[in-house]
C-alpha cells in the first residue's frame, strides 16, 4: 500500500487510524484504533485481546459455507512404516484430505499424527476408521515381528 492510498486529514497528512481509500473501518472497542475491512481483507490488530475484541465486530459479517470436520489421529508410527497404506486409503477416500504430520516424542521417538479433513461427516468417520484399521494391523505387525512370531506370509497379511 502506497503512502497516496492511506485517508489523510484536513491538513493533507497521513491520518493517524490511515486506512486503504474505501476500506470499512473495524471498530475497536479496547483500544479504540480501528482496523480496516477491504475486499476480502480485513486488518486486525495483532495483541489477541484487542484482535477478539475486533473479531467479534466481523464475524456477523463473514459469510460461511459448508464446515469443514477434521479429525486427528496418533499414529505411533513412522511415516515410513505406514506410508504405502495411507497412501491407499486416500485413493479409496477422494473426498477426505488426509496429510501426515512427523513429530519427535521425547519419550518414544519418532512418530506421527494423521489429520483427516472433511466436510461430510460420514465420510471423514469411515476415513478415520480406516486409519485407524490400518494402524492397528501395523502395530500386531511390529509387536509379532519384535517376538519374533512373524513369517513372511503373516507380514503381508498386515499390510
Amino acid at each position: 500500500m502506497g503512502e497516496d492510498d492511506r485517508c489523510r486529514d484536513e491538513q493533507g497528512a497521513p491520518a493517524l487510524d490511515a486506512h486503504p481509500k474505501g476500506a470499512d473501518l473495524v471498530l475497536n472497542k479496547v483500544s479504540g484504533a480501528p482496523g480496516f475491512w477491504i475486499g476480502n481483507v480485513i486488518v486486525m490488530a495483532g495483541m489477541p485481546s484487542i484482535m477478539q475484541a475486533m473479531l467479534d465486530e466481523v464475524v456477523t459479517k463473514l459469510k460461511s459455507g459448508v464446515r469443514m470436520l477434521s479429525e486427528t489421529v496418533r499414529a505411533d508410527a513412522r511415516e515410513g512404516d505406514i506410508g504405502m497404506q495411507l497412501g491407499e486409503i486416500a485413493k479409496a477416500n477422494p473426498e477426505v484430505a488426509i496429510g501426515s504430520y512427523p513429530f519427535f516424542d521425547p519419550q518414544h521417538g519418532a512418530n506421527m499424527n494423521v489429520v483427516l479433513r472433511a466436510r461430510d461427516p460420514q465420510k471423514l468417520a469411515l476415513a478415520k476408521r480406516a486409519v485407524e484399521d490400518m494402524l492397528e494391523r501395523v502395530r500386531r505387525a511390529q509387536s509379532r515381528r519384535k517376538q519374533g512370531f512373524e513369517s513372511p506370509r503373516e507380514r503381508q497379511q498386515y499390510q
